[in-house]
C-alpha cells in the first residue's frame, strides 16, 4: 500500500514512495554490517549519477520523512542526461520517532556504506537494529 507519493524537479526527478507495509527486522541488539553489490560501476555512467543523487537525498530527506517506527521509506531516483538514462533506487527506515536519532542513524550508515560500497551498484547496511540504509540499482521495494 502506497500511503504518498511526491515528486521534486530538480536535475533529475525523484520520486518518493511510502511503503508502509515493509517493517524493520526487529532489535538484535548488534550490528548488521555493510554488504554490497559485487558489480562495480564506472564513474560517468548514468546508473552512477543516478545513485549518487539517490544518495544525498537518503541523507536529506529520509530522516524527515521516516515518521512511523518499522515503516520503510522508497525511493526511485530517475536520471536523465548525457549517456542516457538510468533508474537507482533506495531505501531507508528507523525503529525509532525521534527524527534526530533517526537522522543521526541515517548519517553513520550513509557513511558506511560510502566507505563500504565504493563504486558498487548496490549495498544495504543495518546499524544496531536501529536504522538501515539500502540502494541497488534495480528495484526491490514496492
Amino acid at each position: 500500500m502506497r500511503a504518498s507519493r511526491v515528486v521534486l524537479t530538480w536535475t533529475t526527478v525523484i520520486l518518493l514512495v511510502l511503503c508502509s507495509d515493509n517493517a524493520v527486522p526487529p532489535a538484535t541488539g548488534q550490528d548488521g554490517g555493510v554488504t554490497c553489490s559485487t558489480n562495480k560501476i564506472k564513474n560517468g555512467e548514468p546508473i552512477a549519477h543516478a545513485i549518487a543523487s539517490l544518495v544525498w537525498i537518503l541523507k536529506n530527506s529520509a530522516p524527515s520523512l521516516v515518521k512511523r517506527p518499522g515503516s520503510i521509506l522508497c525511493f526511485d531516483n530517475v536520471y536523465q542526461g548525457p549517456g542516457g538514462a538510468a533508474v537507482a533506487y533506495g531505501s531507508a527506515a528507523c525503529n525509532s520517532q525521534d527524527v534526530g536519532g533517526c537522522a543521526a542513524c541515517l548519517n553513520d550508515a550513509l557513511n558506511a556504506l560510502s566507505g563500504g560500497c565504493p563504486g558498487c551498484n548496490g549495498g544495504q547496511v543495518t546499524l544496531d537494529n536501529f536504522c538501515l540504509m539500502r540502494f541497488e540499482a534495480y528495484a526491490y521495494c514496492t
